[in-house]
């Protein structure tokens, strides 16, 4: 079931190629049409008269898959948005309008109940991917009790072990994907750069800051106050292991930001 999302965008970017043919033929008919107007006429009409469609016919039915296109990708788009209960109500409109379909069933019904199952097993995935998703981050959180329980006794390994396990189910594709869970990820790295500068590790420490200050630059995060401040904490112990491995330059940059973004001066002793 949570594969029919790489399903769903392997099939958009199919029809996306497709709309990108249609154009370029598009544009090369109309080149035709322009340099050639009388024997596009004639061939058009010859055309028709062998397959039996008419032009209008043919028209609705490209407008027809450029609109199911659009209402693919916008949904797509909406759906990772959806709690629990909206996915369920949208369920029950989906299955009556299903059942309605099949009790009025007519020959040009096939397109629209073709629609609805495709969005039906969209949302019952989702169902199953909201549930998936609390058991992963349930097992995330148990792993970093376990790690602040380790942290307490001073036993540093046990410490970035569980952290580690945490965060090895952050990075699971179902939970990357999560936008919503940015904040929660970068401060659990955050918190092992901590841990690994306890134990000097100082060069692994720079790492996990880094990837916890490239998290909360992300454009989401950028306007939220409490995250500024525990960037500004990040960028702070960043510029001190700067200065204590010996990059003075680099600590002194890593200052004036600080600076630039406080507005506060910082005297720096290189």
């Amino acid at each position: 079931m949570f594969a029919s999302y790489e399903y769903i965008s392997t099939l958009m970017h199919l029809l996306l190629v497709l709309a990108g043919i249609v154009i370029v033929a598009t544009m090369m008919v109309s080149n035709f049409i322009v340099n050639f107007p009388r024997l596009f006429l004639r061939l058009t009409s010859f055309l028709f008269n062998v397959v039996g469609v008419s032009v209008v016919e043919i028209f609705l039915k490209i407008l027809r898959v450029f609109a199911l296109e659009l209402l693919f990708n916008l949904i797509l788009a909406q759906i990772g948005k959806f709690c629990l209960h909206n996915v369920k109500s949208m369920i029950f409109i989906l299955t009556l309008s299903l059942i309605y379909s099949l009790i009025n069933f007519q020959e040009s019904s096939f397109v629209g109940i073709f629609v609805i199952i495709t969005f039906l097993i969209l949302f019952v995935d989702k169902i199953f991917a909201i549930k998936r998703t609390k058991v992963l981050l349930n097992e995330a959180k148990q792993f970093e009790k376990a790690a602040i329980r380790a942290s307490q006794r001073r036993r540093l390994h046990d410490t970035l072990t569980n952290f580690g396990r945490a965060l090895d189910i952050y990075k699971l594709p179902l939970l990357a994907k999560n936008p919503s869970l940015d904040a929660e990820r970068a401060y659990l790295l955050e918190r092992m750069a901590i841990v690994l500068e306890k134990d000097i590790q100082p060069d692994k420490a720079l790492l996990r800051f880094h990837q916890a200050l490239d998290i909360y630059r992300k454009p989401h995060l950028a306007n939220n106050s409490a995250l500024k401040k525990r960037q500004l904490k990040v960028l702070a112990k960043t510029a001190k292991i700067l200065y204590e491995l010996g990059r003075h330059r680099e600590a002194k940059k890593r200052y004036e930001l600080i600076s630039e973004l406080t507005g506060k001066r910082i005297t720096y002793f290189g």
